[in-house]
């Protein structure tokens, strides 16, 4: 609230001063309206306004400055410098804003032409307010009657509440204040009792890919932010204390659990339109006699270079075919119709099942332009069927190609 009182009670201040010759009426002499100002009760915060006039009673040029002592700093003046010319006068504004409750005191004090005596007016006023009368008055915020500051309550200038559940900042009981509580995804729970889903609680929720509770990224952790798993076994990649990773390219001989089998058993899958002999390393390992079936051999092999020899015979002039792969663990390797299968159309005399015979004239098998399918193949059917040529068609009765893979085991 403002109040401004303009009071005009007189009090007057000699100058002392050597006159000499100078008239009486030539010497300015300051009087003020009021010899003290009583602002009665204000409330904290507010500010009441009284008028002081001023003026100059004597003859001559009246100049003075204007200082508030004590009160606090709850009293001000207008300003802090005047002057009058003879028979004139003038308002200062004097101001009372009290900051705490309470009785305060000050005095204003004239000097005018540089001269003593000094000028003074008493100055008084009383802090009062109607914070904890448990009503919300104008400039309230909170009022609970206490307004101690507890969690809870209001603060104690009712200017606000104190620490509550919702107003975005941990305190007193709570373990969890977002501002909002609705317990959502990254938020806190209801009542402030703690987090609700979040990336680190140790479950998969919300956007996550993956929460273990630590999500620092280490071997067989999830990754910071939950996105996803760190390096782990199975993920194609060697690394931490794996031996091998069953996922990656090549890894035949690697187990589930990223350690090495050696030696590891290793299947040949194969068949021919219209019959097949097998051996692996210069091993006869067995033939077939049906081309819509897979024949499947099981031999166990060490680290290391290996060849898979197969001589393919068709009995007929309608389709010439042959279909072969390697596999471990379920896993196809080397499939024909790949690039690492050669093939000779003629026959390339003894020794060439063996690992140290040559192939490297020999040509690159051509798929064929039919692809039989049937249930009886397996994972044999992620193998092309292929011939020498790329028609697969006889060139007579008792033709026959001879093939040749070359494959390491790690």
């Amino acid at each position: 609230m403002n109040r401004c009182v303009a009071v005009a009670v007189a009090f007057s201040c000699a100058l002392a001063c050597d006159c000499g010759s100078v008239s009486l009426r030539d010497i300015p002499r300051g009087v003020a309206s009021e010899a003290s100002l009583d602002f009665g009760e204000v409330e904290v915060g507010d500010v009441a306004t009284l008028a002081l006039s001023v003026s100059n009673e004597g003859g001559g040029l009246l100049t003075g400055t204007v200082l508030v002592e004590g009160g606090d700093g709850a009293f001000t003046a207008s300003a802090s410098e005047f002057e009058r010319s003879s028979g004139t006068s003038g308002a200062l504004q004097i101001a009372f804003r009290p900051t705490a409750v309470g009785i305060r005191e000050a005095r204003l004090v004239f000097r005018m032409n540089g001269a003593e005596p000094l000028m003074t007016v008493t100055l008084k006023g009383v802090g009062v307010t109607t914070c904890g009368n448990g009503t919300l008055d104008d400039g309230e915020r909170c009022d609970d009657s206490v307004t101690d500051g507890a969690y809870g309550g209001c603060r104690a200038d009712c200017s606000g509440g104190a620490g509550s559940c919702g107003d975005g900042v941990v305190n007193g009981p709570e373990t969890c204040d977002d501002g909002v509580n609705d317990g959502a995804y990254g938020g806190c729970l209801a009542g402030c009792s703690g987090r609700g889903d979040h990336c680190g609680d140790g479950v998969v929720n919300g956007s996550e890919a993956c929460d273990d509770g630590l999500n620092d990224g280490e071997y067989g952790h999830c990754l910071s932010g939950c996105v996803g798993v760190g390096a782990s076994c199975g993920d194609g990649r060697v690394s931490g204390p794996e031996s091998c990773d069953p996922a990656s390219e090549g890894a035949y001989c690697c187990n589930s659990d990223c350690t090495f089998s050696d030696p590891c058993a290793v299947e040949l899958l194969v068949t021919a339109d219209d019959a097949f002999e097998a051996w692996i390393d210069g091993t006869f390992v067995g033939r077939g006699v049906n081309w819509g079936a897979a024949f499947s051999f099981l031999v166990a092999l060490s680290s290391g270079p290996h060849v898979v020899a197969v001589r393919a015979e068709d009995y007929s002039v309608v389709d010439s075919t042959f279909r072969a792969l390697v596999t471990k663990g379920g896993r196809p390797f080397h499939p024909t119709g790949g690039p690492d299968w050669r093939v000779s159309p003629d026959d390339p005399g003894p020794g060439w099942e063996l690992a140290g015979f040559d192939d490297s004239s020999w040509a690159t098998p051509q798929p064929c332009e039919r692809q039989f399918s049937g249930a009886g193949y397996g994972l044999l059917a992620q193998a092309a069927w292929v011939w020498d040529a790329a028609g697969c068609d006889s060139r007579d009765p008792l033709d026959a190609n001879w093939y040749r893979l070359r494959f390491n085991l790690p």
